[in-house]
C-alpha cells in the first residue's frame, strides 16, 4: 500500500484505505532511582534482622530494549502497546547502615499502553508526542557483608510508571525511520532517551501530499 502520485493534480491519493501501523525497535537508557526501595534482612548467623534502605547507593543506568506495535485511531492519532527489558552493569555503589551493602546488578522488565500524536515537519521528519502508562518490575541481586559473612540475594520490586515522551523521526524510505526520543518518568522520577527503529505498513504513514503542480 502507497501513494499514487498522479501528475496533473494537487494531491496524490492512497491506493487502499488501511490503518497505518508501525512496528518498532528502540535501545535506549534509563536513570534508575533506587533511594525509595529498602529490603529485609535476616544474619543466619547471628540472628539479627536488617532492613536495607537502599538512599545511599547512587543511581544506576540501565540499557533497555523495548520492542512497540502501535496503530493510528484517526488522522495523526495514534495508539499502542510496549514491552522492556533492561539491565545495569555491576554497581560499586554501597551504603554501610546497618551493614554494608551493594546492587550488584538490576533487571527490568515491563509493560505499558501508550497514546500518541504525529506530524509531519517537511518532507523527511516526523514528530512524535507521547503519554505513556505501565508497570515494571525490579529485580535486585544484592551482597551484603556483616563481619567476615558473604550473602547475596535477589528482591523483587513492583513500580507504576506515567510517562511523557518527544521525538522526531527521519523518513530513509517510504516505509522506514530511523530517530530518537527522550522522556521523563513523573511517577518514578526518571528520565529515558534512546534511537529508535521503525517499519511501516504505509508510506509515509499516510500523511504526506505529493508536491505536484498543474502541467
Amino acid at each position: 500500500m502507497g501513494l499514487r502520485d498522479c501528475p496533473g493534480y494537487e494531491y496524490a491519493e492512497w491506493d487502499a484505505d488501511a490503518r497505518p501501523i508501525r512496528l518498532e525497535v528502540e535501545l535506549g537508557a534509563r536513570q534508575l532511582r533506587l533511594d525509595d526501595l529498602s529490603v529485609p534482612f535476616r544474619s543466619e548467623h547471628f540472628d539479627n534482622r536488617y532492613e536495607i534502605r537502599l538512599e545511599d547507593i547512587a543511581d544506576r543506568t540501565a540499557l533497555e530494549l523495548r520492542p512497540r506495535f502501535s496503530l493510528s485511531l484517526h488522522r495523526n492519532l495514534y495508539a499502542g502497546l510496549g514491552v522492556s527489558i533492561g539491565a545495569t552493569p555491576r554497581s560499586t555503589g554501597e551504603t554501610r547502615v546497618p551493614i554494608q551493602a551493594r546492587v550488584n546488578s538490576v533487571l527490568t522488565l515491563g509493560g505499558n499502553v501508550f497514546l500518541g500524536v504525529s506530524a509531519a515537519v517537511g518532507r523527511h521528519w516526523q514528530f512524535n508526542g507521547e503519554v505513556a502508562a505501565g508497570v515494571r518490575a525490579l529485580i535486585l541481586n544484592i551482597e551484603t557483608r556483616e563481619g567476615e559473612c558473604i550473602n547475596t540475594l535477589t528482591e523483587s520490586f513492583r513500580e507504576y510508571q506515567l510517562e511523557t515522551r518527544i521525538g522526531f523521526d527521519r523518513w530513509v524510505s517510504p516505509m522506514v525511520t530511523i530517530g530518537g526520543y527522550g522522556g521523563y518518568d513523573a511517577l518514578q522520577r526518571e528520565a529515558t532517551f534512546g534511537l529508535r527503529l521503525a517499519v511501516h505498513n504505509r508510506s509515509f504513514d499516510a500523511q504526506r501530499r505529493a508536491e505536484t503542480t498543474n502541467r
